[in-house]
């Protein structure tokens, strides 16, 4: 079985997204490694079940009405996500 590098192909050439959850103090509790060319919103939900307990998330790039479900079901608020 072939394994991921999780290096992807980009219009830059190779290329990777870390994806990072931080606690309240602004350190990583949930870390990951994707490929580049790979949706934000893919990644995202992939590390929806390491989430740690928690009653809100703030977020940036990662709205979409899938990853709000998935907070959702885990009793996740989702606070100041984008709406465009």
């Amino acid at each position: 079985m072939r394994r991921s590098r999780c290096i992807g192909r980009t219009k830059g050439g190779l290329n990777f997204k870390l994806h990072a959850v931080c606690g309240g103090q602004g350190r990583p509790v949930v870390m990951m490694l994707t490929e580049g060319q790979m949706n934000d919103h893919k990644g995202a939900t992939l590390m929806l079940h390491a989430l740690p307990p928690t009653a809100e998330l703030l977020g940036g790039g990662y709205d979409s009405d899938g990853f709000r479900e998935g907070l959702g079901s885990r009793r996740i608020k989702a606070c100041s996500l984008s709406t465009s």
